[in-house]
């Protein structure tokens, strides 16, 4: 809830007052300075909140999301979340016939289903214990005004973990939409809870924050073709990054790597030489802030699963994590894996096309992996010559350049597949 953020400075600053940290007088004069701060929280969440409506109500001309909608009230039906009856939600007939007409859900069903998705992963996020969490602070932390946690750790809030479930549970949605979440779940075969945790790992180690600060700021200002062609390229970003992260080994304590990610794009160097000179023409004449951010997003968004999937291929000991990003980078560029993953976004026809993307994507990341440790052994680990002399024992299946559609892209990454494990096998 909007008046959650007032209400939560209360309580803090009432426990201090009562723990004789600071006086009555100070608690007042505290909330008044942060009034213009808490109102700029609370418009925030409306923004955010009209903006997903908006680019969910856009997205109901596609069947495919009106199938993933169906599933998603019948599931949270079948739990007991919500009651179609009470909610005014339609049944799954009304919603066969709406798509047979080219309907979806109107902006009251969608502010319907939203706000019980949101309901459901706060309760079920509460359960964990997130503070102890190495991004907990990082999420947590711009909840409150900038002037209480400018002197405090927000991680101090006497219900900061249920704070921090309601912070997951909002932005996870805001970001990747109703349905992403779920959709992961069922295709890693983990909890709906593991896929958030997943979102808060990723969003704390890219440095996140910054750059949809500034893309929120303009997101309802801009033209409606630039942001829609913007909220794709981010949501491919927000799954790019959740699949890295949930194809690391389970069990695995990436905690560490995670926080030096998390170092490296804390400065924008790297993240520069993501982004290099590429064009995109429909971003001309827009608020430089909002250009800059949305070209970041896109270009993170195609090595997103490539950062952290790499995270569990072992480097020499004298190479820092940045040096591996580099070599990795480079490796993905000259044996078209990068181009390749591109070409695997393009949109499916049907759940049968998806699945095999599916396949093709698993594929694409296994054969990254046995590339990358190929390249990292020897005398000569990481150097030009080690990727030279890779992409000359793959032969044609390198290539930086996509010829045809989806099942083309699909054809040439098995063949790049087979022939990293061939390489691999004779090595």
């Amino acid at each position: 809830d909007c008046s959650d953020h007032e209400v939560n400075a209360k309580i803090w600053l009432d426990v201090e007052v009562n723990a004789g940290k600071i006086n009555e007088e100070q608690r007042n004069g505290l909330l008044n300075e942060m009034t213009n701060d808490i109102e700029r929280l609370v418009l925030r969440d409306n923004s955010l909140q009209t903006h997903l409506l908006v680019r969910e109500e856009q997205a109901q001309a596609d069947g495919a999301v009106l199938d993933g909608y169906a599933e998603l009230i019948a599931a949270l039906e079948a739990e007991g979340a919500l009651s179609r009856e009470l909610e005014q939600l339609p049944n799954e007939i009304e919603l066969s016939h709406r798509k047979a007409d080219g309907l979806g859900l109107t902006t009251p069903e969608l502010a319907v289903v939203v706000a019980n998705v949101k309901n459901r992963f706060k309760r079920l996020m509460a359960e964990r214990d997130l503070v102890s969490s190495p991004w907990a602070d990082t999420l947590l932390k711009p909840y409150f005004p900038e002037m209480m946690v400018a002197t405090r750790s927000a991680l101090d809030h006497p219900l900061a973990n249920a704070i921090l479930a309601t912070v997951l549970a909002n932005e996870v949605v805001n970001r990747c939409g109703p349905l992403m979440v779920a959709q992961l779940a069922s295709q890693y075969q983990v909890a709906q809870q593991d896929v958030v945790i997943a979102w808060a790992q990723a969003w704390a180690a890219l440095n996140l924050a910054p750059l949809y600060e500034a893309l929120d700021a303009q997101a309802l200002k801009v033209p409606r073709q630039v942001s829609m062609d913007v909220d794709a390229r981010s949501r491919a970003l927000q799954k790019g990054m959740m699949e890295g992260i949930l194809s690391l080994p389970k069990g695995s304590d990436n905690s560490a790597a995670l926080q030096q990610l998390q170092s490296i794009f804390a400065d924008s160097s790297l993240l520069t030489q993501l982004m290099g000179n590429e064009e995109w023409p429909a971003l001309d004449g827009v608020e430089a802030g909002f250009a800059h951010a949305a070209k970041a997003v896109d270009a993170l968004s195609g090595v997103a699963s490539f950062l952290f999937a790499s995270l569990s291929v072992n480097r020499p000991a004298d190479m820092d994590l940045e040096q591996f990003m580099r070599v990795g980078m480079q490796l993905r560029q000259q044996t078209g894996i990068a181009s390749l993953e591109r070409g695997l976004k393009q949109s499916v026809e049907g759940a049968s096309q998806q699945q095999l993307r599916d396949f093709a994507q698993h594929a694409l990341q296994r054969a990254q992996q046995g590339l990358l440790s190929h390249v990292l052994q020897g005398k000569d680990a990481g150097s030009d010559d080690a990727i030279a002399n890779l992409v000359a024992k793959l032969g044609t299946a390198a290539t930086t350049t996509l010829h045809g559609d989806l099942a083309q892209v699909m054809l040439q990454t098995w063949a790049l597949s087979e022939a990293a494990n061939r390489v691999q096998e004779a090595a």
